[in-house]
């Protein structure tokens, strides 16, 4: 079964977007497989094999769409894009522009428009059985007026809340706050001093905490860089994946991997700029290159035309290693 053709916008482009919105507001489609039934033909296509306790093998058809089909996300989500075709303007292009998948990553630049916004989502979707739940925003009245079972926590977006965070498309964002940051989860102080005092380091281990080290948009491109450059150098001496890497090279990669948990340390501001306007905007393009790895990355410079006051966030980065075949 083929995956289907491309429905929705990159990963990228919709946390871009996400820090352009005075008022950010995030949910999450419930069950939004279980919520699109199969066309009856197509229900042939869907059987499953099920032995019972007597042992009798029975043939069961899935009636809804089922995970693990390579063709469920493009049945999910063109179905919720056909509900966009009866909804208000607004809504309709919440729905086409704003969701990953089950993901809702939306905003406005307005408090009012916002709360109306979450308003006439959940009443549209709810006519197709999609309604959203886990609702946040930076903007904790807007969630306060949610019923609690609609709200991404129970508890949570009250003005003491200032500890509460998500997780969004694979980024932690701290909603009251209002800023990204990294949890680096897979790296403690005990995981480190285990690999110093005598674990073997492999090219496999490397290969793992660059995947776990997940970073999207490119703001963590001077640690990452880093050991895609150790990489390479493994890659160039030939070693097998579960080998012992060469002292300096293992040293470099316990010292890298020691000074992950500063990351906790760092926060990014989600709101870049809600009403160009009022300001005066300069995308700041940097790059630069050397023998071993060439990068780049963008700045928004914003300048208010009321108090003069200047704002530079970083948008995006970029690097790669240079090519071993020069």
């Amino acid at each position: 079964m083929l995956v289907g053709p491309k429905q929705q916008d990159d990963l990228f482009d919709h946390l871009l977007r996400f820090r352009f919105h005075k008022y950010a507001v995030c949910g999450d489609l419930a069950k939004m497989y279980r919520q699109v039934a199969l066309h009856p033909p197509d229900k042939e296509y869907h059987r499953i094999l099920w032995r019972g306790k007597d042992g009798i093998v029975q043939v069961y058809r899935m009636t809804r769409v089922a995970y693990g089909i390579a063709s469920a996300s493009y049945h999910a989500i063109r179905a919720l894009q056909q509900a966009a075709k009866d909804a208000p303007e607004e809504v309709a292009r919440a729905i086409l522009r704003d969701f990953y998948v089950d993901d809702l990553m939306s905003g406005q630049a307005v408090r009012e428009k916002a709360r109306m916004l979450i308003k006439a989502l959940q009443e549209h979707l709810e006519k197709y059985q999609m309604p959203i739940r886990k609702w946040a925003s930076n903007e904790a009245s807007l969630i306060a007026e949610l019923p609690e079972d609609l709200r991404q926590d129970e508890k949570a977006f009250n003005e003491q809340d200032s500890e509460h965070s998500i997780k969004m498309l694979g980024i932690r964002w701290k909603c009251i706050g209002d800023f990204f940051f990294y949890l680096v989860s897979h790296v403690s102080e005990d995981q480190v001093t285990e690999l110093v005092v005598g674990k073997v380091v492999t090219k496999r281990q490397m290969l793992s905490d660059i995947a776990k080290v997940f970073d999207p948009v490119g703001w963590l491109i001077p640690v990452t860089l880093k050991l895609k450059l150790m990489m390479q150098s493994v890659w160039l001496q030939g070693l097998e994946w579960d080998a012992a890497l060469p002292q300096d090279i293992a040293q470099a990669f316990l010292t890298w991997r020691g000074q992950l948990t500063d990351l906790r340390e760092v926060k990014i501001p989600r709101l870049v700029c809600s009403d160009f306007t009022s300001t005066t905007n300069q995308l700041h393009v940097f790059c630069d290159a050397s023998q071993t790895s060439y990068a780049a990355c963008i700045y928004l410079r914003t300048v208010s035309k009321g108090n003069g006051q200047v704002t530079v966030s970083l948008l995006t980065a970029n690097s790669k290693v240079a090519p071993i075949k020069q």
